[in-house]
């Protein structure tokens, strides 16, 4: 994992007050991925709707909002670094 996945686990972390070892981060590559790693570290109701489709739905609207990306162009099985643009990384993940 580069210096950029670990700015974006460490903005993860932060985000959702959890810690995430460094073998889960490693395994880390999609957006699926990403959203049931934190799923997994958060804790639940049974009243809530389906957790990880509402924090896949969020995650996507968030990456929509500030890649300007099309809803369809993101995935449970989207690659991160596919739509993620390298210029400006950095400032994306803190947002």
């Amino acid at each position: 994992m580069g210096l950029d996945g670990v700015e974006l686990v460490i903005a993860v972390e932060d985000e959702f007050q959890i810690a995430i070892s460094d073998s889960e981060a490693s395994d880390c590559t999609t957006v699926r991925k990403l959203v049931e790693l934190v799923h997994s570290h958060l804790r639940h109701s049974s009243k809530d709707p389906c957790p990880s489709q509402h924090s896949f739905n969020l995650a996507r609207q968030k990456l929509i909002d500030l890649l300007y990306i099309q809803r369809n162009e993101i995935k449970p099985d989207t690659n991160l670094d596919e739509i993620i643009p390298k210029k400006n990384r950095k400032n994306l993940w803190r947002q």
